[in-house]
């Protein structure tokens, strides 16, 4: 139930309710002892209950408050009340990306894409050079400061909720929690099926930001969780030109290279990608920004100039846009998705998932369903060894969340079809014997 204003929740008193979802519930609250005030989020209590996920969440919390970038939000704070993880924040008073796509539709002017892309590959490239991935990239997660109303107050642009250990090897919280398809149309191929995770995985999100951003729509639009899973693992999207006519066919090229399947594919940083980004924009869509007044357009020679006043070092682009007609929507040849080199990538990674835990499972459920046929006698005792040897190994904080639930339920069920196994046998011999007397 959600906390009212006025109540308190670890000290801080509760001002209002800023917005919930699958990670939680956040606050605007006064700090205890300063004169301030923070975003406060709360943890479910499930999540706040799995011993794993929170020494990882203490550990990515450490980290993120250690983070100091002009397009990240400080981390102030973190703790246990009430049986409930909470971290703090600084508030940001502004609105999120999100929002500007409800007023907009079809789309963001090409010039405002270009400013938020480039202020959030800063804000991840500094992260995960800091060893820390997001996994979790997307609009509603993107906050700009400063009133639009306002044109006179800088409007900077920064990266939310660094420092929340997220589930990424857990397939539950797809339909345990909100998260649902509000996150699950942004994730990677690679975090979705578990594998090994590098800075390449928040480069696929931002990509998903920007496809979003530039045309409304989500690459992949579809409002069943297995369905979008499925199209990030295996369908490619549809160029976004399609979406939107005015943008030139190197943005679509951009964005493919970005949404690649194979993360060894993708841009070596997200610096890359929103640099090219931006050149292939400038080659194509313009228009008056949202964020600021747009600004006249430079000669290739010169470095771009920002379209949106932000606290970030401005931006070189490493290829200089030559002179170029943008095709009409009638004109423009049939796009093909191109090929490239793999990028070579040097930053911080995440473990893969184990299979001894869901070997153990696989063997567990074998042995007790077809028990009664001996085969449990094999699998049985196969499944019990399994799943103790992954559970061995679960008090590690970089072992994946499912590892103990599979391996755990692989050992009970190992147990169960063992002991249906003894059972049928002696039925069988007891009534075997009964029948022979009689």
């Amino acid at each position: 139930m959600p906390l009212l204003p006025g109540q308190s929740f670890a000290g801080y008193r509760i001002v209002r309710q800023l917005g919930a979802g699958g990670m939680g519930e956040v606050y605007l609250a006064d700090h205890p002892r300063l004169p301030r005030q923070d975003a406060l989020k709360i943890l479910p209590p499930g999540l706040s209950g799995d011993p794993m996920f929170r020494k990882r969440f203490t550990r990515e919390a450490d980290v993120a408050a250690t983070l100091d970038h002009p397009n990240i939000v400080s981390v102030f704070d973190r703790g246990e009340a009430d049986g409930q993880l909470w971290i703090t924040m600084k508030y940001v008073d502004g609105t999120d990306a999100s929002y500007l796509l409800n007023s907009h539709p079809r789309g963001l002017p090409a010039g405002d894409v270009v400013a938020v892309i480039s202020a959030v590959a800063d804000a991840l490239d500094y992260a995960h050079g800091q060893g820390l991935l997001h996994r979790d990239v997307k609009p509603a997660n993107i906050l700009i400061a400063g009133a639009a109303d306002k044109p006179s107050v800088k409007r900077r642009i920064l990266l939310a909720d660094f420092g929340i250990a997220r589930p990424i090897f857990d397939d539950t919280h797809i339909t345990s929690t909100n998260l649902t398809v509000g996150s699950v149309a942004y994730t990677s191929p690679e975090q979705l099926s578990g594998t090994t995770l590098d800075g390449r995985a928040d480069q696929y999100s931002l990509a998903c930001t920007a496809y979003q951003l530039l045309c409304g729509a989500t690459p992949f639009a579809n409002s069943n969780a297995a369905m979008l899973i499925h199209q990030h693992l295996s369908v490619s999207p549809p160029p976004v030109s399609e979406k939107r006519p005015d943008l030139s066919g190197q943005v679509d090229r951009v964005l493919s290279r970005a949404l690649d399947k194979e993360p060894a594919r993708r841009y070596s940083s997200c610096e890359h990608f929103a640099n090219d980004l931006a050149s292939a924009l400038r080659s194509g869509a313009a228009g008056a920004t949202l964020l600021s007044k747009p600004t006249p357009a430079q000669p290739a020679s010169r470095p771009p100039q920002p379209r949106v006043e932000t606290s970030q070092p401005q931006r070189s682009a490493p290829h200089a846009p030559g002179p170029r007609s943008t095709p009409t929507p009638a004109s423009r040849p049939a796009y093909t998705p191109p090929s490239y080199t793999p990028s070579p990538y040097q930053g911080p990674t995440m473990p893969r998932s184990d299979g001894k835990a869901t070997a153990s499972l696989v063997l567990g459920i074998v042995s007790l369903t077809i028990g009664w046929c001996g085969f449990a006698l094999l699998t049985g005792p196969a499944a019990i060894i399994l799943g103790l040897v992954a559970l061995r190994s679960s008090d590690r904080a970089s072992v994946p969340i499912t590892n103990r639930g599979a391996a755990t339920a692989g050992v009970i069920t190992g147990i169960l079809g063992t002991v249906a196994m003894i059972a049928f046998f002696i039925l069988a011999i007891v009534f075997g014997d009964s029948s022979s007397t009689t």
